[in-house]
C-alpha cells in the first residue's frame, strides 16, 4: 500500500544531540515530488542548509542529506507517520534524534511541551515563507 506524499511547503522541528535534552529548533522549506524526491532548504542554530533526499511511498521512509552551506553534511533517516517525520541523524560517530512537522499542522494536534527555542539567527533568503 502506498502512503501519501508529505505536504510540500514550510516545516518546523527540532533535532537533539543524543535522544534527550535541549531541543535545537529548525525551520525548513521542503518539496516532496511524486517520483520520491525531497528538495529544500532551511536554517537552524548552526547555519543555513540545503536538503536533497528521497521519500519511499511504500515504506514511508524519508532519507536526506542536510548540507550546511560551506560546512559539513548530516545524514537524516526517518519515517513519515501521522503527518510528522521523526528519526535519527548521523555525522561521523555523532548521532541524535529529530522530529519535524508541516507548519500547516494545527497547534491543537501537537503536544504543548513541543514549544521550541527559535534559531539564533535566520539567514536572509534561505528560508522562504
Amino acid at each position: 500500500m502506498l502512503s501519501d506524499i508529505p505536504p510540500s511547503g514550510p516545516w518546523t522541528g527540532y533535532y537533539l544531540y543524543g535522544h534527550d535534552g535541549l531541543k535545537h529548533g529548525m525551520r525548513l522549506n521542503l518539496t516532496f515530488t511524486a517520483d520520491g524526491g525531497i528538495q529544500g532548504d532551511g536554517v537552524d542554530d548552526i547555519a543555513p542548509f540545503v536538503i536533497h533526499g528521497r521519500f519511499d511511498r511504500t515504506t514511508s521512509a524519508a532519507n536526506w542529506s542536510k548540507a550546511y552551506v560551506g560546512m559539513h553534511t548530516v545524514e537524516y533517516s526517518g519515517i513519515y507517520c501521522q503527518r510528522r517525520i521523526c528519526g535519527d541523524w548521523t555525522l561521523e560517530r555523532a548521532t541524535g534524534g529529530f522530529w519535524i512537522w508541516p507548519d500547516s499542522l494545527p497547534q491543537s494536534e501537537f503536544p504543548q511541551e513541543m514549544e521550541l527555542d527559535q534559531p539564533t539567527e535566520l539567514a536572509e533568503g534561505v528560508f522562504r515563507k
